[in-house]
């Protein structure tokens, strides 16, 4: 069974910051701290299925891969091919506009936080992705010889296209079921199921951390969000979040 690094992190310093907050006098965040600093890669929220969007698909050109950028940082980060304002980055207008709560820059504008309560969450976001880390690298590695086992696969059906044996198109439906068949493969995989649970555990974690520091009126708002919000960690097994 794995431990995930840091959920005690997340859920003992809520009463600490929680204390912090109430005395602290700092004024609300003001207008330079804009938008697009809360809704950067930092503030940024994972779901398991958030993973199984990184998987390329092989094709006659290339083997089946996932990117790397669950597994190294780089999806919390800003820019790049996946970042941010990328039309298919995890952190771009599909992220912003879902309803499974994967970026916190949908409701901290709404906050009126302090000073201190923005460098809080930032603390509670450092501990969030510390605690994933560990479940996503023991998916990671679990899946590496499904990986293998797919490049040999499709290496066999373009040696067969090479030889004469197999038209192009014939190929295409070939590796379409081969790629079918592994990503039911990796979904199926205890390791999968594990990073599943163990992420969207994290995931509430944080959003109890985050509730903890803020005050009534805060919560308030906080808790109509997070109302509306759906996807299996909020018990809508119907959908993937």
């Amino acid at each position: 069974m794995m431990i995930k690094p840091n959920l005690l992190i997340i859920v003992a310093s809520a009463a600490f910051l929680s204390a912090l907050m109430g005395c602290s006098g700092d004024n609300p965040v003001e207008n330079q701290i804009d938008a697009v600093t809360l809704q950067s890669g930092e503030f940024a929220v994972f779901d398991f299925e958030d993973t199984m969007e990184q998987m390329n698909d092989a094709t006659l050109e290339r083997n089946l891969s996932f990117n790397e950028g669950p597994f190294d940082g780089s999806f919390f980060r800003e820019r790049g091919q996946f970042g941010r304002r990328g039309p298919r980055g995890p952190l771009g207008d599909r992220a912003m506009r879902n309803g499974r709560g994967n970026h916190l820059g949908q409701i901290l504008p709404d906050l009126n936080l302090s000073d201190a309560q923005l460098t809080a969450i930032q603390d509670l976001m450092d501990s969030y992705r510390a605690s994933i880390e560990e479940p996503l690298q023991a998916f990671r590695a679990a899946i590496q010889s499904i990986l293998d086992d797919a490049r040999a696969e499709r290496q066999a059906i373009i040696d067969s296209v090479q030889a004469g044996d197999l038209t192009r198109d014939e190929a295409r439906e070939l590796i379409h079921a081969l790629n079918e068949s592994k990503r039911a493969a990796i979904q199926a995989t205890p390791e999968a199921e594990a990073a599943r649970a163990l992420i969207c555990e994290s995931k509430l974690d944080l959003f109890d951390a985050v509730r903890n520091i803020l005050d009534a009126d805060q919560q308030a708002t906080w808790d109509a969000w997070v109302g509306g919000l759906d996807g299996a960690c909020f018990g809508d097994d119907s959908s993937n979040g």
